[in-house]
C-alpha cells in the first residue's frame, strides 16, 4: 500500500474524521482529522504497514516528540490510535494540528516567486533559533527543507513549525551540521534559488556561501552558527 486516498468524512480510529490530506512522505500520510468528542482539529500521521517495524518505530517518533516538547518549533505530540484500513491494521500518531501554510506554497505566491530579503532572513532566523533549541537537547530533525516547514504571518514575526522528523540514526554533531546545512538551503530556496544566486544582495551570498556543501561546512556546525552569522549580518 502506497497511498491511502483517505476520503473526508471519513471515521479514523477511536473518534477521529479526516478533513483532508496535508502531505505524504516515505514513512505515511499525514491528515488533518477533527476529534468527534471535542471538534478539535488534530494532525494524524499514518504509518504505511509495509514496514516490518512499525510499532517500534512509531514509538520511537513519539518518543522524539515528547523529549522535544518544549522546542517550539516542534509539533507535540498527543497519543497514538489505529484505524483499519483496507483490512489492514494502520497505526498513527495524533498531534496538534498546525495552521498555517507549508513554505514552498508561500514562496510560490509571492511576487516572482521569491521572497524580499528581509523578510526570507526573518524566517530563516526564526527557523534556525527553533532548531537550535532541537540541537541542545542533543538531537537533529534530519529533513528540513520548504515542504516541512509551516508558516503564518503573526503581526510583526513569523510563526513557524517543523513537521516530520526523520530518523537517520543516532544523532551526531554530522548530523545537526546537516540541518544547519539545510537551514540556509532553505534561505537560498527563499530568495530564488540557485539559478538567481547572481541576484542575491551581497548580505545574503555572504550567508549562503555560494550555496556549495563544502564552504557552508566549514562555516556552519549547527543551527547556533547560523543563528549568530544572521545576527551579525551588517545590512
Amino acid at each position: 500500500m502506497e497511498s491511502y486516498d483517505l476520503r473526508p468524512g471519513r471515521k479514523l480510529g477511536s473518534g477521529y474524521e479526516v478533513v483532508e490530506l496535508l502531505g505524504t512522505g516515505w514513512e505515511g500520510e499525514v491528515y488533518r482529522v477533527v476529534e468527534l468528542r471535542t471538534g478539535i482539529h488534530r494532525a494524524a500521521k499514518l504509518f504505511f504497514p509495509h514496514w516490518e517495524n512499525a510499532h517500534r518505530e512509531l514509538v520511537k517518533y513519539a518518543r522524539r516528540l515528547d523529549k522535544l516538547a518544549d522546542c517550539f518549533i516542534v509539533v507535540h505530540y498527543h497519543h497514538q490510535d489505529a484505524a483499519w484500513i483496507r483490512r489492514q491494521k494502520v497505526l498513527f500518531l495524533v498531534s496538534d494540528y498546525v495552521p498555517g501554510e507549508q513554505l514552498h506554497l508561500f514562496i510560490q505566491r509571492q511576487r516572482g516567486r521569491r521572497l524580499y530579503p528581509f523578510e526570507a532572513l526573518h524566517i530563516a532566523h526564526a527557523l534556525a533559533t527553533g532548531v537550535e533549541q532541537v540541537h541542545r537537547l542533543g538531537d537533529y530533525h534530519g529533513d528540513i527543507h520548504t515542504e516541512n516547514v509551516m508558516v503564518r504571518r503573526m503581526g510583526a514575526r513569523h510563526q513557524l513549525r517543523l513537521i516530520d522528523l526523520l530518523d537517520m540514526g543516532r544523532p551526531s554533531a554530522k548530523r545537526r551540521q546537516e540541518d544547519a546545512l539545510d537551514i540556509v538551503r532553505v534561505l537560498g530556496e527563499m530568495l530564488g534559488g540557485r539559478e538567481r544566486y547572481g541576484s542575491f544582495p551581497e548580505p545574503m551570498k555572504k550567508l549562503c556561501k555560494g550555496l556549495r556543501a563544502d564552504h557552508m561546512r566549514r562555516a556552519y556546525r549547527d543551527a547556533a552558527d547560523v543563528r549568530k552569522t544572521i545576527e551579525a549580518l551588517e545590512w
